[in-house]
């Protein structure tokens, strides 16, 4: 429920630019209306719009005087009705296109009116508030509803995980938050994420278990990242061997795994990569991690 009032009011935005375009559009567009006859396969389309005009007494009256009819002169209106050439056709589009816009202009403006209405009144984070506001005794006992950004936090930096015991013996390298890594390239990432803290929190090797051909296997992403401001969690992968063809056809094994479960690269999961005449670059770090604070 976190993002919900964030899309309402996105849609607000966009249907409010519908607004401008349309009334931008009615203001220049040309009088009258579009009509057409269909005749022996063939479409014709005419211009009809309204014109006034005056009755014959007033015209014999008005004959030979060079001022205009006053004020109180009875006028009656006329429909005319002009046939619209293939030359002309962007007339026959403006016509239709106006109509359009005025259809769906009060339908924009209905929905524009229910969800100013529904974001002042919706109490968005309400449910998770009153959980929030337990003592720490009532909340072991209770389980929420709704978990907060704030409850997430909380327990992210509370709840404990299985560390990666595989070649433990690699892990040389110690980061700034404390641990130890396996190389310098995620020395990098590490202590970079750190330097963030206050946007993000990263985990790393912290077990993620997928489901592989019916069974469920478990992989160490790098890094699992928290954006402590959405609530957002992303893995972070360093490819640090692209060289390697044992290392890359390895990888390319554990990315199907993540794609077949719904962790796609660039949305759920970062990419970073490396060889031995291209080694990481830290632009790219930053980057991706600005990327994951928005």
């Amino acid at each position: 429920m976190n993002y919900f009032k964030e899309i309402v009011k996105k849609e607000i935005f966009r249907l409010e630019k519908m607004l401008v375009k349309i009334d931008s559009f009615l203001e220049k567009a040309p009088e009258g209306c579009l009509k057409w006859q269909n005749k022996r396969g063939t479409t014709y389309y005419f211009h009809q719009f309204m014109r006034n005009e005056m009755k014959e007494e007033e015209k014999k009256e008005e004959q030979g005087k060079d001022l205009q009819p006053q004020n109180g002169c009875k006028n009656t209106k006329k429909w005319i009705r002009k046939y619209i050439k293939k030359k002309d056709i962007d007339l026959a589009k403006c016509l239709a296109q106006k109509q359009y816009y005025i259809t769906v202009r009060p339908i924009i403006e209905k929905n524009l009116y229910e969800l100013n209405r529904l974001v002042r009144k919706y109490q968005e984070n309400k449910i998770e508030e009153i959980y929030d506001q337990l003592s720490l005794e009532r909340k072991r006992l209770v389980v929420p509803l709704e978990t907060s950004i704030k409850e997430k936090v909380r327990q992210w930096k509370e709840e404990k995980y299985e560390i990666n015991q595989m070649y433990s013996e690699n892990l040389r390298y110690e980061t700034e938050q404390g641990e130890l890594v396996r190389s310098k390239s995620e020395l990098i990432i590490a202590n970079t994420l750190y330097r963030y803290r206050s946007d993000v929190l990263y985990r790393y090797e912290q077990p993620l278990k997928v489901a592989v051909d019916g069974k469920i296997k478990t992989y160490y992403p790098d890094f699992t990242v928290l954006n402590v401001h959405t609530g957002k969690v992303t893995y972070w992968e360093h490819v640090g061997r692209m060289d390697d063809p044992y290392y890359a056809s390895e990888f390319v094994r554990k990315i199907n795994a993540y794609m077949l479960n719904g962790i796609m690269p660039g949305k759920e999961v970062i990419l970073t990569f490396e060889t031995q005449t291209n080694v990481l670059d830290l632009a790219v770090v930053r980057k991706w991690i600005k990327k994951l604070i928005l």
